[in-house]
């Protein structure tokens, strides 16, 4: 169904010469991430001078994400912010550390006994539809979050007890004792993402697919085609000059990697992720001959096998250690992926505060599983993987291997938009994944571990206290970091689930397109597109 909304173009106001743009300041850019791409005569490539773009162009982006909703408490899965990002403001952004900075929230502070979280907030933040920004604002949306049937929010907000407004600028959130720790970064994501009060009280029905100027965000959607494409045209409204450099950008569904490489090659598509182990050859090999141009990024994202070990073969210790010791990692890297990938030990790079350097991955040992598996007394189970994704070779690979050690792997192809949900449910035996781990640990444990896909589910209270000591805001940064050092072990030693390999992803694209490796979040392979740009 396709919506052509009550939108075009949201008329500047005169105030926005005065707004004060470097309080909050961008994103910081992801550019240590690597790039394969060099300039070109033009001036495009992975950074060009801003005063070359065409502020009027139209950019055409292929995303594998699908979307259900475009209104944040309704979000399924974390690629929905590719479309959301442009759409809403945050009360937090994350730079290219994976830090907390300011975005509508100016600063925050955790009182000493962590019982609270006081926020900032901007003053001269208006959104598209009119209604301003303010602190009532803040607490309708989280209440929102909190209490909607249906809200996907509900894990993310749950450290916080009550909102409470101190002044127009000045809000409070009262906590759980123990928690919140991660609330800075979790309002980085849809959870932070501020929905006008306009809107919530006259159309909050509408919002899933017809969201028009609901945001403060830099993008309207301007027409809606459910499942297949937003066209968003640029908001003159917005506080922040220095972004949007597009008048449109139309994001567009495409889930086979083949025709979104092939949409960059045509013109269809200006730009497009490639993510995989033959479509980034075929990506990297078309950049040498120039046919496209081309940057190569390290992901944050691991690919994991997530076990249910409440289910059939896998409800048995022996099986799932047979597991650990069965994946030849060096071999699904050099092999499947041609080198472009690392193997995998945990949710986060070595590099990041709350990894652990000297967690290693299980040694392979084929006969040492073989006699597991036959200790066990055989096994068989399913591994499913979504349909057309960078996941499914990776099953494929996974099934060789663990058969040659004895378990009879069964693969299943699962829609992108079905798979998730069936897995969570507990209807599935094992699924191969991609784990985008969110910016502060407390909410990744939540949605892969304790929550949501709930890698903990069959192994009763392992962790015990360890999850609320580490999400303690009380805590330092490198007491909370040893805390989850402790889980990623405790994970480790009891075969909840098999990190694989962290890839690399190719962005393809024009040779008038600039600013990739900059994008927010382009290392989670979901970024915010606020930042692209085509030079003239």
């Amino acid at each position: 169904m396709t919506r052509r909304l009550g939108v075009s173009r949201v008329t500047r106001r005169a105030r926005r010469a005065a707004l004060a743009v470097a309080t909050v300041g961008l994103l910081m850019p992801l550019a240590a991430c690597g790039s394969g791409a060099t300039k070109d005569a033009d001036g495009g490539g992975p950074t060009a001078d801003p005063s070359t773009y065409d502020r009027e162009a139209t950019i055409r982006v292929g995303t594998p994400s699908p979307f259900s909703a475009l209104d944040p408490a309704k979000q399924a899965n974390i690629g929905e912010n590719t479309y959301t990002f442009l759409i809403y403001d945050s009360l937090t952004q994350m730079d290219a550390s994976y830090q907390v900075q300011p975005m509508l929230a100016t600063s925050w502070e955790f009182a000493a006994d962590g019982s609270s979280l006081t926020l900032k907030l901007r003053d001269d933040v208006t959104f598209n539809d009119g209604a301003p920004f303010d602190a009532e604002v803040v607490k309708t949306n989280i209440e929102r979050g909190k209490t909607m049937e249906g809200s996907s929010l509900v894990a993310a907000l749950a450290p916080i007890d009550q909102v409470v407004v101190e002044d127009p600028h000045t809000v409070r959130l009262d906590l759980v004792p123990g928690l919140g720790a991660d609330l800075p970064a979790t309002f980085a994501l849809n959870a932070g993402m501020m929905v006008s009060p306009k809107a919530l009280a006259e159309r909050a029905d509408e919002l899933a697919l017809d969201p028009g100027t609901a945001g403060s965000g830099p993008y309207v959607p301007v027409e809606v085609k459910t499942g297949e494409q937003v066209t968003f045209e640029r908001s003159d409204d917005y506080w922040n000059e220095d972004t949007a450099y597009a008048a449109t950008l139309v994001v567009r569904t495409v889930a086979d990697q083949a025709a979104r490489l092939n949409g960059v090659q045509t013109g269809a598509l200006d730009v497009a992720q490639i993510s995989g182990s033959a479509p980034v050859q075929e990506a990297l090999a078309l950049v040498e001959r120039g046919a496209v141009q081309g940057d190569k990024i390290a992901q944050i994202t691991p690919v994991v096998l997530m076990v249910n070990a409440e289910r059939g073969d896998l409800a048995k210790p022996e099986v799932r250690e047979a597991i650990g010791l069965a994946v030849n990692r060096t071999e699904i890297v050099e092999g499947l992926f041609s080198g472009n990938a690392s193997p995998a030990t945990q949710f986060y790079p070595e590099d990041y505060w709350a990894a652990d350097p000297d967690l290693a991955a299980p040694e392979l040992d084929i006969d040492a599983a073989k006699a597991l598996v036959e200790q066990a007394g055989g096994a068989e189970i399913t591994i499913a993987a979504a349909t057309g994704s960078t996941a499914e070779p990776v099953a494929q690979a996974l099934q060789t291997q663990l058969g040659a050690v004895g378990i009879e792997v069964d693969l299943q192809s699962i829609p992108f938009a079905q798979i998730d949900e069936m897995y969570r449910r507990g209807e599935l035996d094992a699924q191969v994944v991609n784990a985008s781990p969110a910016p502060d640990p407390a909410s990744t444990l939540t949605y892969y571990v304790t929550d949501g896909f709930a890698a903990a589910r069959g192994f009763g209270d392992v962790l015990g206290t360890l999850p609320a000591e580490a999400a303690d805001p009380t805590k330092s940064l490198d007491e909370r970091a040893a805390k989850y050092q402790e889980i990623w072990k405790v994970m480790a030693d009891n075969d909840m689930w098999t990190p694989i390999v962290r890839s690399e992803q190719v962005w393809v694209r024009s040779d008038k397109i600039a600013n990739v490796p900059n994008l927010p979040w382009v290392r989670s392979g979901f970024p915010s597109y606020r930042d692209i740009a085509m030079v003239k």
